[in-house]
């Protein structure tokens, strides 16, 4: 009788034990965020404008490349976040990027970061009122919340050849500079240890 009761209670246990690992595997789904970048004055370093703070994610690259660049960047639906390139995002542009400045178009695509090596993982992508131009410069005195310590590659777009990632906040300790793709595949002595970012042309 004791033998049968035990067995019966078996499912009920298997449930507790498996339902830790449902919580798991629903908070390991790629996202792909976007952030508002803060501006910064080429010349003094000052910042001109702080981001918003807000971060906000989708489901696909595509969803978040076409929210960061306010429609101006419409990639195909089903594109891969590895596939995601300086040439595709130039391919995919509709809008004009003729101005640069504060306020000369809504939103510039500046840089993607990643959480894996070779773009895997979830992403987060920065965008600005600003291109990177010799008046202006943008990126993070503080990575977005979620991501610091958190990048392992990135790469940049527009006129940002200048791709520095930081080990502290305020753009301080050991850096590197990554260029358009030289991070691609991974970010080196900061992988997992960028705390700020710094983008310029």
């Amino acid at each position: 009788m004791n033998g049968f009761k035990c067995f019966g209670k078996l499912p009920v246990i298997l449930l507790v034990f498996m339902l830790p690992l449902s919580i798991i595997a629903a908070q390991t789904t790629e996202q792909h965020c976007i952030a508002e970048a803060d501006v910064f004055d080429a010349t003094s370093g000052e910042v001109v404008h702080r981001g918003d703070g807000v971060v906000t994610c989708f489901d696909t690259i595509a969803e978040a490349v076409y929210a960061a660049s306010n429609g101006s960047i419409v990639l195909p639906p089903d594109v891969l976040s590895s596939e995601l390139t300086p040439d595709v995002i130039e391919q995919y542009q509709t809008g004009s990027a003729s101005q640069s400045g504060v306020g000369a178009r809504s939103n510039y695509l500046l840089a993607t970061y990643w959480e894996n090596q070779n773009k895997g993982g979830s992403s987060i992508s920065i965008w600005s009122g600003t291109d990177c131009s010799i008046f202006y410069h943008t990126g993070y005195s503080v990575m977005p919340a979620g991501w610091d310590n958190r990048v392992s590659s990135t790469q940049s777009y527009s006129a940002c050849g200048f791709n520095e990632l930081s080990e502290n906040t305020n753009h301080t300790g050991a850096k590197i500079n990554c260029g358009y793709t030289g991070c691609a595949s991974s970010a080196g002595l900061l992988d997992n240890q960028t705390s700020s970012t710094y983008l310029a042309p």
